[in-house]
């Protein structure tokens, strides 16, 4: 199969590609072997009059759909005696013997599953060379569908929801079976308001990895996990990536990331951290806000590694992040009235402990002390490399002014690089923050990067641990030339919180116009617009 977009060669079987992430499944499907060339109109469609045979064993109904894998009908089983949902495959997705035999083991695979909150599939069959997938007819709405037209869902029923999703999963996950297409369009929920996931016929049996290929990416852009955009196994981890994105999609509105393309999807799920629209944040609760960004991570070892984690915070209220302190504040809800006094002397001891030692799990200092390091050039062009000095030079000179964060000077930063062999261009990696960390005598490091955003740049700070290199934080700001000042402060007030000043810290602290500060700052500014230093 030849990619349409960047002529690269994928197998036979795949989805997107897995070089430049765009789908394989367009209006026209070219598929090229040794011995021929077929191309496929894929917006042929199945027509059915209401009450026509399907087979012997059907009789159609209603169309209740297309998706991307084909159309969907209501039929009526005669031998069942039910109704049933019939998923009409399309040709595309079945071009060969093996891929026919992989897809039954797959089918086979998710029959197994026995779960209220799992649609069951019955039966995989053939009508006149029309593959298909007869199932469980829910009578309801997909989750899509309620977001769509009702807005964000009300925190408590998106609790529930949310649980029973993690009910479902963890079954499945228990035969060793994972979703790999896990969205909002695969879970259906009833006029009795329950709740059932459907489609694991693109499942596959985490035990049968002889069934996977290099460079098959299989599932819906805006839910795939990072992992699978780089072509590596899936496993439960990344059906619950697809599950945080479910929740958030729920509780926001809206949509995780927002894309025009398959590979801009591929480039969010990658490198592009979530963040909650303003206007919804404050109404969702700190322990579920917390939830979702734990499913979301884009290392899976930090995600909740299995569904049982995921439903037992749902259901306590809480997240706990699976630190001792949180464990013990878990236990101390679920004591009984017998207890409660000790419980009391406990939080007491805790919050004392907790007051001297962290603070939203950073160290609490009398004064944060940090270093930021020269900015990296992603936009590809080199007379745009002076901005590398310049944004580190407005940056240092606004944190600087704070009265309680103390900013290594940009010559020690310079001069620590230059005695370890590194280059304002180099990729840092953990040898020179422990450097930095133990010569500069800083608790945290700054990163910085931009790149081109249409006409603007964007620009990108992370904040990472010193002692151990962790990332703590993103944050990013899209700016033109003429509002790099604002963009500045913007980043600068960000980082203040992210350092946990108070917002009363924040207001008293110096706050003056950027571009009135001179001194530095005016050398700052001709370097930004020359390029001279």
């Amino acid at each position: 199969m030849i990619c349409s977009n960047c002529k690269a060669d994928a197998s036979d079987d795949s989805l997107y590609c897995g070089k430049c992430g765009q789908s394989l499944i367009g209006s026209d499907l070219q598929i090229t072997r040794n011995d021929f060339t077929l191309k496929l109109n894929n917006n042929k469609t199945l027509e059915f009059k209401s009450g026509e045979s399907f087979g012997e064993r059907y009789r159609i109904i209603s169309e209740l759909g297309k998706g991307g894998m084909g159309q969907v009908f209501k039929a009526y089983d005669n031998v069942l005696d039910i109704d049933v949902a019939l998923k009409m495959i399309r040709p595309e997705f079945l071009l060969n013997e093996r891929m026919i035999s992989r897809f039954k083991q797959e089918i086979l695979l998710a029959r197994e599953i026995t779960h209220e909150n799992v649609s069951r599939i019955f039966d995989f069959g053939d009508v006149d060379g029309t593959k298909f997938i007869s199932m469980e007819f829910i009578s309801g709405r997909t989750l899509k569908d309620i977001v769509k037209n009702d807005g964000p869902t009300e925190v408590e029923r998106a609790i529930e929801i949310s649980k029973a999703i993690c009910s479902g999963l963890e079954a499945a996950h228990k035969k060793d079976i994972i979703h790999r297409d896990l969205k909002p369009q695969n879970i259906m929920i009833d006029e009795n308001e329950h709740v059932y996931i459907t489609d694991f016929g693109l499942a596959k049996s985490i035990r049968e990895e002889n069934l996977s290929h290099t460079g098959l990416v299989i599932g819906t852009p805006q839910y795939i996990p990072p992992e699978l955009w780089k072509g590596e196994m899936a496993d439960k981890r990344s059906d619950i990536y697809s599950l945080g994105i479910i929740i958030y999609e729920m509780v926001a509105g809206e949509e995780l990331f927002q894309s025009d393309s398959d590979y801009g999807y591929l480039q969010k799920h990658v490198t592009e951290d979530p963040e909650f629209p303003v206007d919804i944040k404050e109404k969702i609760p700190s322990f579920y806000r917390n939830l979702i960004l734990k499913c979301l991570y884009k290392e899976r070892e930090k995600r909740y590694q299995d569904c049982s984690e995921v439903y037992r915070d749902l259901k306590d209220r809480m997240y706990s992040n699976g630190t001792f302190i949180g464990e013990v504040q878990r236990s101390i809800r679920k004591t009984g009235p017998v207890k409660i006094a000790s419980a009391m002397i406990l939080i007491l001891i805790l919050s004392f402990i907790g007051t001297l030692i962290f603070k939203n799990g950073l160290p609490v200092q009398k004064k944060r002390s940090v270093a930021i390091l020269y900015f990296k050039n992603l936009t590809g062009m080199a007379k745009l490399d002076y901005f590398s000095y310049s944004l580190t030079e407005l940056l240092t000179t606004d944190l600087g002014q704070s009265k309680y964060i103390k900013v290594l000077p940009e010559d020690k930063v310079s001069e620590i690089l230059k005695e370890s062999n590194y280059l304002a261009s180099s990729f840092l990696d953990e040898k020179i923050f422990e450097r930095l960390g133990d010569q500069a005598k800083v608790n945290y490091l700054v990163q910085g990067s931009f790149m081109k955003s249409g006409s603007d740049l964007r620009i990108t700070i992370k904040l990472r641990d010193s002692d151990s290199g962790e990332m703590l934080s993103t944050d990013y700001v899209d700016a033109s030339i003429d509002s790099i000042f604002p963009a500045i402060d913007r980043l600068t007030t960000g980082l203040k919180r992210r350092l946990n000043l108070t917002e009363n810290e924040i207001i008293a602290d110096v706050d003056s116009e950027f571009e009135s500060i001179t001194t530095s700052s005016q050398a700052a500014v001709n370097h930004f617009v020359t390029g001279k230093r």
